[in-house]
């Protein structure tokens, strides 16, 4: 209908955005961005009202969890685009590939237009190159890795011909608010020198394939709002970054903390880290693993947060947090 001068516009129609992890680590860093826009409306699927300390006008919390179908029911609109970061690590590996199934279906039932599920590049498990890529064969070996690759599978089956599906594959994720570097900090800080010197020098520059959750929270908003971006799976990494080893880490705890070195390292060969992971019996020992961004940079997302800037000021936190605590 043509506008007459002076009649005010219509007020735009605001995206639905549903959430289901939103009160976890990742959850909380995105729930604090996706509040902060006018144009979309948040639904949150939470057992009980969290406790955010941001505002939360333009949050409608549903009452529930997974194993709820009535609430998930509820938490669904025709139309609107689904955030899952939902995975317990206090349930059974089954019971959270069950929860899975009934949310991959359900959206299905229910006409929501996309679904931007958040995996884990733990699903690559140990492949026989280094450079890792989507194209790579999954062949994990933990519990964790294996039935996160169901749920992968349980979401693309879901998916044919009733909604677009992106697939987000993380490295190790961490920031504010994060388990990831929070015991690499406590042993510098107040653990065994000696061992801690030992550490060092064995495990040297070692990758560690750290992504900072800015970054990951950055491509779910970027994928959010790109509707022609292909669907299909998406590695998140800063491995690009050369500082992302444990030597550049380790260093940087210390400048954080300040507490000095003990003595100047010692170059060990990474064939003996990696003899000593295998007689651990660990599942990863490929301590050059190279995990490519490639494909998300190409979709048209900058990949360009500082990775140093993001450490330094996850190591201010956790200290900070710590003196909180004590």
């Amino acid at each position: 209908m043509e506008m007459t001068q002076g009649q005010p516009a219509a007020p735009a129609a605001r995206t639905t955005i549903a959430v289901t992890g939103g009160t976890g680590f990742v959850g909380r860093h995105l729930m604090r961005a996706l509040v902060q826009r006018p144009d979309v409306c948040v639904r949150l699927l939470s057992r009980k009202r969290p406790d955010f300390n941001f505002p939360t006008a333009n949050l409608e919390v549903v009452t529930g969890d997974l194993a709820d179908k009535g609430a998930v029911a509820e938490l669904l609109a025709p139309g609107c685009t689904l955030v899952n970061l939902a995975y317990s690590n206090v349930r059974t590996p089954e019971l959270n590939l069950s929860n899975a199934k009934t949310l991959a279906q359900a959206c299905a039932v229910a006409g929501v237009s996309a679904v931007v599920h958040c995996s884990t590049a733990s699903v690559f498990g140990s492949p026989s190159t280094s450079a890792i890529h989507e194209g790579v064969t999954c062949v994990p070996r933990s519990a964790y890795g294996v039935t996160k690759l169901q749920i992968e599978e349980a979401f693309s089956r879901a998916s044919k011909d009733a909604y677009r599906l992106i697939t987000l594959r993380p490295t190790q994720v961490f920031g504010p608010g994060g388990p990831a570097l929070t015991k690499l900090i406590d042993e510098i800080r107040n653990g065994n020198t000696l061992v801690q010197y030992g550490r060092e020098c064995l495990y040297g520059a070692r990758r560690l394939n750290l992504v900072s959750v800015s970054t990951l929270v950055n491509a779910i908003l970027f994928m959010l709002s790109n509707e022609k971006v292909v669907p299909g799976i998406y590695v998140v990494s800063q491995d690009a970054w050369r500082e992302n080893n444990y030597r550049y880490v380790a260093d940087a705890v210390y400048a954080g903390t300040g507490k000095a070195k003990w003595l100047p390292r010692l170059n060990m060969p990474m064939q003996l880290l990696q003899a000593l992971l295998k007689l651990c019996g660990r599942e990863e020992i490929n301590t050059d693993i190279d995990y490519s961004s490639s494909k998300l940079i190409h979709s048209g997302f900058k990949n360009d947060e500082y990775f140093p800037e993001a450490l330094n000021i996850f190591i201010s936190s956790h200290l900070s947090q710590q003196k909180i605590g004590n």
